[in-house]
């Protein structure tokens, strides 16, 4: 097998186009949830000014 011998290969390699489509499935749920909770997030910046955004709900 070709990949055994690669010199480099990704952290996470993924194999066969079903778990492509899962992985490409659960990164956008990720990706939606952080845009979600993307106020709350640069809020905790230091030195943070203002009132704390409202939390998602749901």
């Amino acid at each position: 097998m070709r990949l055994a011998g690669a010199d480099t290969l990704p952290p996470h390699l993924i194999l066969g186009a079903d778990s492509l489509a899962m992985v490409r499935q659960a990164e956008e749920a990720r990706a939606k949830e952080a845009a979600r909770w993307e106020p709350v997030t640069g809020f905790i910046n230091f030195g943070a000014v203002g009132q704390f955004p409202e939390l998602p709900q749901g």
